[in-house]
């Protein structure tokens, strides 16, 4: 499994910090972040695209992920697109990310993409100090 680039991995472990993600959890975060991205990598799949975590949360019900596990890995993915829309967006203006009240409303509105037959499924795991970087330096390819 690739692993994550060190920009990547200090805004995303920033962006943990700042919306309130446990410390006990953020290993877990950055693990389905590494499935994400990889997941990408095999399939055709944009990473940068929203629309990639369907497919993204079919394959985890394939392998008989838990609901738990899928909104999880879903929380992690969506934060992944606040880093890399803040990212974006701090070419032209500063965005602050949001609030842990607001993700906590987001996370709940990613569960809708989690596939209605997993929810009684056994868990089966395998176990934004804004720098100066470019966006650039966010991709899949130097992730």
């Amino acid at each position: 499994m690739k692993t994550l680039s060190p920009v990547l991995l200090a805004s995303f472990d920033q962006a943990m910090k700042v919306t309130g993600v446990p410390l006990k959890l953020q290993m877990d975060y950055r693990k389905w972040l590494r499935f994400y991205l990889d997941f990408c990598l095999k399939y055709p799949h944009p990473p940068r695209d929203p629309d990639s975590l369907e497919p993204f949360m079919q394959k985890l019900a394939l392998k008989n992920q838990s609901k738990g596990a899928q909104e999880q890995a879903a929380a992690s993915v969506t934060l992944y697109y606040d880093v890399i829309c803040y990212r974006e967006d701090a070419k032209t203006q500063t965005k602050p990310l949001d609030t842990p009240t607001e993700t906590k409303a987001r996370q709940d509105s990613i569960k809708k993409a989690i596939p209605a037959d997993t929810q009684s499924r056994v868990v089966h795991d395998e176990a934004p100090i804004h720098n100066h970087h470019q966006a650039s330096d966010l991709t899949w390819a130097n992730c």
